[in-house]
């Protein structure tokens, strides 16, 4: 092999040996510190805003004033479930250098597990002050599981499926678009509420619930659904299809039979729509899940903004499904009004649902259903009480302030580690360096310096070789690994690294630390070369 293919043929070797020079704890130190760190920046990042914003939730008064106040506390948390994984997976990026165990990708997302869990359970601490009850971390995670699956399952399966799949065959794209896409039809064809089942969250209802469902029905004229119990605390039902119904746990429980029939008249409604109708549900369905996996195919043609076409689609067509919601929101509940087994027993159903999960009457922007007090007025019936206000407008605003403090303390954080480690006579703060970003060229250059300092030479020649590998274009590294082989004797090995050096030099203008080191390299191999001649020529 000649010098220039020997130049273009790095391998590994150094920074193998490199790494054993090392602590065994190091390779694994971005996993150890780094995700609890995560954890705890992405709680105390939406703990500070949220506990703001819970300061105007009074637990005695009216429960569409609570839910009015605690509007803000819950956007808090939404922007922290979505916000701070990310920003965790930007930070775990530069803790994945190259002496890390942990593949780049699987620390991203471990990172972005951390920030989730942390920010979760400021969200059940929300959950527990606004419905005044016990709401542990994992009550809380068990209904967003279940919303996930069964209620947002066409945005959430390739979503988050592209984004673990990005993470761990981010070198594979269209390998991961292959996944990603078969992820978005799989929730499409009802793969998501395959899933609930077998994890426990969706069973048969009981036969007292079959039978109200049976009533219901009597009275509406229509034929028996299935019917379906979701296990979650959240008072809510669901239209399954055109052929099922379920109910959630939390409805069964705090809504009467008379209730429970209303809510059952307005999903048998909706199981009455036309197919045409149907696949129009569908069609936006599949957009939604659709525009999450359309940018890797694109990427060829717009390059990275391929990757702000998603998003884009993904908002038009759900401006247009959020009206198309809305009137069959409207039909459906038209139709639970001509079936009402008492007179306002739905407008009572929907206030009692509202109730249960504390959710404003009145919200003042446009969503899938329209305003509880609207829906109430529409059904004949006016509400005990007078309507509200919209819910303040501070929730983005504090998720904005829980970004700026979890920026903050990632940035103080880098900073006190950054300072550490220039101590120039202590080698520990560049090994925790190391351990929490997973080095790198100057990283291992710094080590090899302080090594050589203490006159362990060996070890400083490995580490100044290994920056070498991870750079082999900078002449910075092999101008240090050729100056410290010069003492050793090992002129050769030096001067075989001043030619990389040079190598690496041409075309390229080098100033500074690298050319004064270059100089310094080429000075003393010359030395070297000339004692080494030296001791030949009057050898005995």
């Amino acid at each position: 092999m000649n010098l220039a293919a020997s130049f273009a043929a790095p391998t590994n070797r150094y920074l193998e040996a490199a790494s054993e020079l090392l602590p065994p704890s190091v390779a694994w130190g971005n996993v150890l510190v780094v995700v609890p760190v995560m954890y705890m920046v992405a709680l105390v990042a939406t703990l500070v805003p949220a506990l703001i914003a819970l300061r105007r939730v009074d637990a005695n008064a009216p429960w569409w004033e609570r839910a009015r106040h605690a509007y803000a506390a819950r956007v808090v948390g939404l922007l922290g479930l979505i916000l701070m994984p990310c920003l965790a997976s930007l930070a775990a990026a530069t803790a994945s250098g190259p002496l890390a165990a942990t593949p780049a990708g699987t620390m991203q997302l471990l990172a972005a597990t951390a920030a989730f869990c942390g920010a979760g359970v400021v969200c059940a601490h929300i959950e527990g002050i606004v419905l005044q009850r016990r709401t542990t971390f994992f009550d809380w995670l068990r209904d967003v599981v279940f919303s996930c699956l069964v209620g947002s399952s066409a945005v959430v399966f390739p979503a988050i499926g592209g984004i673990v799949v990005g993470c761990l065959l981010g070198d594979r794209p269209w390998l991961g678009f292959a996944i990603t896409f078969a992820l978005a039809v799989f929730a499409m064809f009802g793969g998501a509420f395959w899933i609930a089942r077998v994890v426990g969250l969706v069973r048969k209802a009981s036969p007292h619930m079959h039978d109200v469902v049976a009533a219901a029905a009597a009275t509406a004229g229509a034929p028996v659904p299935r019917v379906y119990e979701f296990r979650t605390a959240t008072a809510n039902a669901y239209a399954l299809g055109s052929r099922a119904v379920g109910v959630t746990t939390g409805a069964i429980r705090n809504l009467s039979d008379a209730h429970l029939m209303a809510v059952f008249a307005h999903e048998l409604g909706h199981l009455a729509e036309s197919s045409g109708v149907r696949r129009q549900r569908f069609a936006f369905r599949a957009l939604l899940s659709l525009s999450f996996v359309m940018p890797v195919p694109l990427t060829e043609l717009l390059g990275t903004f391929a990757f702000l076409v998603g998003p884009f689609v993904a908002l038009i067509v759900y401006r247009f499904k959020l009206r198309f919601d809305r009137r069959l929101e409207r039909e459906a509940d038209a139709v639970a009004c001509g079936h009402d087994a008492h007179a306002g027993a739905l407008a009572h159903s929907l206030q009692a649902i509202h109730e249960v999960n504390v959710s404003p009457a009145c919200i003042g922007i446009e969503t899938t259903h329209p305003e509880l007090y609207d829906r109430m007025l529409a059904a004949g019936e006016t509400p005990s009480f007078p309507r509200p206000l919209p819910p303040p407008r501070r929730g983005a605003q504090l998720g904005g302030l829980g970004i700026l403090i979890a920026v903050g303390l990632v940035a103080l954080l880098r900073i006190v580690v950054n300072a550490r480690s220039f101590d120039a006579t202590n080698e520990e703060p560049v090994v925790t360096e190391i351990a929490l970003t997973g080095g790198g060229a100057f990283d291992l250059a710094r080590l090899a310096f302080l090594r050589a300092e203490r006159g362990d030479i060996e070890s400083a020649l490995v580490l100044y070789r290994a920056a070498a590998e991870l750079e082999p274009e900078d002449p910075h590294y092999f101008a240090l690994a050729a100056n410290a082989l010069v003492p050793l004797g090992r002129c050769k090995e030096a001067e075989d690294m001043l030619a990389r050096a040079e190598h690496a030099r041409a075309g390229r203008a080098v100033r500074g630390a690298a050319g004064s080191e270059l100089e310094s390299a080429r000075e003393r191999t010359a030395t070297c070369n000339a004692r080494a001649a030296t001791i030949v020529l009057f050898a005995p």
